[in-house]
């Protein structure tokens, strides 16, 4: 959100739009054994240990649908994303994210970087990922008064922290979005946020009275 209303913002939303129609088109393809990325797919399923027992349903409609998504990108406001994408696609041999195109950043940490943001791709997003991705194995080890132990996976320990930087971002987001394109709704917003919203931040919390951005 902060990407496309900082600043270019029809051809970044453009950019955004193309780059979801061809997620979705790459995802009805996987699953579409008439296409090659089907039939990659299904050897890859096939080959695994425990994938060869699935058997994977197609939609009778996916290629109608296929059909209609490609028509999204055909259209006139599209078409420069379009091309673009295809363009990035074909250097990268890869999927390209939206925000990279057009010299855009190439990963989350360039984006990050280029928005201000670096702090919280650091302390954030990182530790985070790794969380994601099972790589942080010390994050897990804990004590129950002096015997070793490993903290449960759905633990709640840092969920009042979560629930705080959600909302923020969530805040950033939204008002991102209303200054760009509806800015005369942002001081009922901010109204609305303060007295229905900021209450419930702060029994969940225990922080301040507002998000760390201003309020106008």
């Amino acid at each position: 959100m902060l990407w496309v209303a900082k600043e270019d913002s029809e051809r970044r939303g453009a950019a955004y739009v193309v780059a979801d129609v061809y997620r979705r088109i790459a995802m009805s393809e996987r699953y579409d054994p008439s296409t090659q990325r089907g039939k990659q797919f299904e050897a890859a399923v096939q080959a695994d240990d425990l994938g060869h027992a699935f058997k994977l349903a197609n939609s009778p409609d996916s290629q109608r649908d296929r059909a209609e998504l490609f028509a999204v990108v055909k259209q006139p406001h599209l078409a420069a994303a379009a091309s673009e994408y295809e363009r990035v696609r074909g250097l990268k041999d890869r999927v390209p994210p939206f925000y990279s195109l057009w010299d855009g950043p190439r990963d989350v940490e360039q984006l990050a970087r280029r928005l201000g943001k670096s702090a919280y791709y650091e302390v954030l997003y990182r530790p985070w990922s790794g969380t994601a991705h099972a790589v942080d194995l010390a994050r897990q080890l804990t004590h129950v008064g002096e015997t070793p132990a490993v903290r449960r996976l759905r633990s709640g320990d840092g969920l009042t922290e979560g629930y705080s930087h959600a909302i923020a971002i969530a805040l950033w987001a939204i008002e991102a979005a209303l200054t760009k394109y509806r800015p005369d709704e942002l001081r009922g917003f901010w109204t609305w946020y303060l007295n229905r919203v900021s209450p419930t931040y702060v029994r969940l919390t225990g922080g301040p009275n507002a998000p760390p951005i201003s309020v106008p």
